[in-house]
């Protein structure tokens, strides 16, 4: 069983109604989805059919299966979906796989731990470290040639 969402279904049947007929030959079978010749919609053709749409639409990026089913499990993980369910629609067999699959991006790693960190909640009440040493330490405004203004930290630059 494949997950399918009403819009992706009416697409479907909109295929099955008017596309398929045209193409299915004796050999079709099947099949959900043919080639132009009326055969089994193979690895290779829809490598083929990806490439000729990225050029089409001007994508100077790789444009392939794999980056697609990327692409879908780090959506489907970003807005909460289970990881076991994503094994599941990915066929993997270990749940090992679909982690390495399926990267966690820094954004990301940033964004839970300022929602779950505990000192997180007082992040607006703290000054940051540079400006609430500015007291303790002598430091000394320069500017360059070019008018770029600068601060020199003799503590830290002279050891």
């Amino acid at each position: 069983m494949v997950p399918l969402s009403t819009w992706a279904a009416s697409y479907v049947r909109g295929y099955l109604q008017t596309i398929r007929p045209k193409l299915a030959g004796e050999r079709s079978g099947q099949v959900l989805f043919l080639n132009h010749l009326g055969g089994k919609l193979t690895r290779k053709g829809i490598c083929f059919l990806f490439k000729r749409y990225a050029v089409a639409a001007k994508i100077e990026k790789p444009v392939t299966p794999h980056i697609f089913r990327h692409t879908f499990a780090t959506h489907l993980l970003k807005r909460g979906a289970d990881i076991r369910a994503i094994q599941e629609m990915l066929g993997h067999a270990s749940v090992g796989t679909t982690q390495i699959y399926t990267r966690v991006e820094i954004s990301d790693l940033q964004a839970v731990h300022r929602r779950c960190h505990p000192r997180e909640r007082y992040r607006s009440r703290v000054p940051d470290i540079p400006h609430a040493l500015t007291g303790f330490f002598h430091r000394e405004r320069l500017e360059t040639e070019g008018g770029q203004r600068y601060t020199r930290c003799p503590w830290i630059e002279d050891r």
